[in-house]
């Protein structure tokens, strides 16, 4: 538990780093996005429009990597973010809020990829927090030490420069595990994007 808060306070402090999170682009192409500061602190994402529980709405998803001068520590980091959550009725989000959060060590999400017709699951703990910079939006997040092979983080990505097509990222509610809200987002145009997001990491 202490152990995926640190990682959730470091998701929020890269948030802030990041700048302001919109969804502007959400009408133009949907395609992978790779952005790197002076700090090597490295991103990939996509943002595409998708319907949860019957609310149309604008979602995320985003990989970040940092590590220090010598990549030795750091966080893998997967971020998806839904706006506007508000309007999303029957979900439980406070279920997720906080470092002090009832979700604990629970695998509530599951990340599954599809390749060469087969599919390949990850079921994860998580956290999640209302966005400071999306209006509305609230974001789950999980990560990995960047340099953890075994890492569901590097699995993951593993499986993407290896040949996936599609990555669904699902979220399943606390009470009810008929109410789940999910994105399924393509990724074989995000190859590149995410060699580039591990480039020179062992």
């Amino acid at each position: 538990m202490i152990r995926m808060n640190s990682i959730l306070i470091q998701c929020q402090i890269i948030a802030v780093i990041l700048g302001s999170l919109t969804f502007s682009s959400l009408y133009a192409e949907e395609q992978w996005k790779f952005t790197v500061n002076q700090y090597d602190l490295r991103e990939t994402y996509i943002d595409q429009q998708a319907d949860l529980l019957g609310v149309p709405c604008a979602s995320r998803l985003k990989f970040i990597c940092t590590q220090d001068q010598k990549g030795t520590t750091g966080y893998l980091t997967m971020e998806f973010t839904i706006a506007p959550y508000s309007k999303i009725a029957g979900f439980d989000f406070e279920f997720f809020e906080g470092p002090d959060a009832s979700v604990g060590g629970k695998k509530l999400l599951s990340i599954t990829l599809a390749k060469a017709g087969k599919q390949i699951r990850f079921q994860e703990s998580l956290g999640g927090w209302v966005s400071a910079e999306v209006e509305d939006g609230f974001v789950f997040g999980a990560g990995t030490p960047t340099k953890n092979r075994n890492g569901s983080m590097r699995k993951v990505i593993n499986q993407i420069t290896g040949g996936a097509e599609t990555i669904e990222v699902a979220v399943t509610d606390c009470k009810n595990s008929s109410k789940i809200v999910s994105v399924i987002f393509p990724v074989a145009n995000g190859r590149e994007s995410f060699k580039s997001l591990l480039k020179g990491i062992k």
